[in-house]
């Protein structure tokens, strides 16, 4: 994405497609809450720039760097961006890192810090920091640049610890290969739903209990798979394959975070063309007749009204 004087420009462009996929459900709290930080309307852009940069972590997963060392998504998110409260904090948490890097046989690398302590709470002063130099912006998006142009037009090695990204991997972020097969899960939890609402012995609360229940039993399950699928793929795979497996999995751990509440679910299959929002009218300007509840449905009605929309 970077590595010459359009890197700042691609990335403005990339960013509003970033924001898009990332927002998925996240398994960590600091995933979610970085994520909260992302779609806060308020979040100062650095702060906006900065969480993509760490939820990239979820979707390009680090893979092994050496025979007995994989590093976790927290570990590369570390990776990707220091936070310091102050300058002197960013020389010790820089030698910290370092020491730990270095123990695994690699050289010094180029480092990007906040000046901040988090996410949420940045100054405004970003930095590269490479042995004795330290170089400071007060944008991120710059910073970055440098950073990747330490690599692309210096030849200094990139930090082996987060994934690194092919020069067009901006497309392969942007146009997912996979969105039938998600929409086909969206399709199978919607029918699913629909037939636990047509069961006249079950009632609507119930739904949502049966759906979380499901939801935790497709976790366990996925988190199988997720074991399985580290013994078996090498870490030699493309980019591509990694967000479009990562993007499917996401979704079976999550098949009802869409639809899991009445409003969501009604909206959805209204939009889908299988059912319709009850009217209310008016007799003689003085009687009102509720033709369907909203809030306590019939289940003869109500079943009705999802099969046969035409009624």
């Amino acid at each position: 994405m970077y590595g010459n004087t359009d890197g700042v420009k691609k990335w403005n462009n990339a960013f509003p497609k970033l924001m898009q996929y990332l927002d998925r459900p996240y398994k960590d709290e600091i995933s979610k809450s970085i994520l909260d930080c992302l779609k806060n309307a308020d979040t100062d852009i650095n702060s906006k720039h900065c969480s993509i940069l760490l939820l990239l972590n979820n979707v390009l997963k680090p893979t092994k760097v050496t025979r007995i060392f994989k590093p976790s998504v927290l570990v590369a998110q570390e990776d990707v961006i220091l936070f310091a409260a102050t300058d002197d904090d960013a020389s010790a948490t820089l030698d910290k890192f370092m020491e730990e890097y270095t123990k695994h046989g690699f050289q010094p690398v180029p480092k990007l810090i906040a000046i901040g302590e988090n996410v949420t709470s940045l100054d405004g002063e970003f930095q590269v920091r490479y042995k004795n130099f330290t170089y400071r912006f007060n944008t991120l998006i710059r910073a970055i640049d440098v950073l990747l142009k330490c690599s692309a037009v210096f030849g200094l090695e990139h930090s082996r610890i987060s994934s690194s990204i092919e020069p067009n991997s901006s497309r392969t972020i942007s146009s997912p290969a996979l969105p039938n097969n998600l929409e086909h899960i969206n399709r199978a939890a919607v029918a699913f739903t629909l037939e636990l609402h047509n069961e006249t012995n079950i009632h609507r609360s119930d739904v949502t209990t049966i759906q979380k229940k499901t939801s935790q039993l497709n976790t366990d399950i996925v988190l199988k798979l997720e074991d399985v699928l580290d013994k078996v793929l090498t870490g030699d795979e493309n980019a591509q394959t990694k967000f479009e497996l990562r993007k499917y999995l996401d979704r079976l751990n999550q098949p009802f975070d869409f639809i899991d509440t009445d409003y969501k679910f009604l909206k959805y299959i209204e939009n889908l063309g299988i059912f319709r929002f009850p009217k209310t009218i008016a007799i003689e300007k003085k009687i009102f007749v509720n033709l369907l509840n909203r809030c306590d449905i019939d289940a003869a009605t109500k079943r009705l009204m999802l099969l046969h929309p035409g009624v």
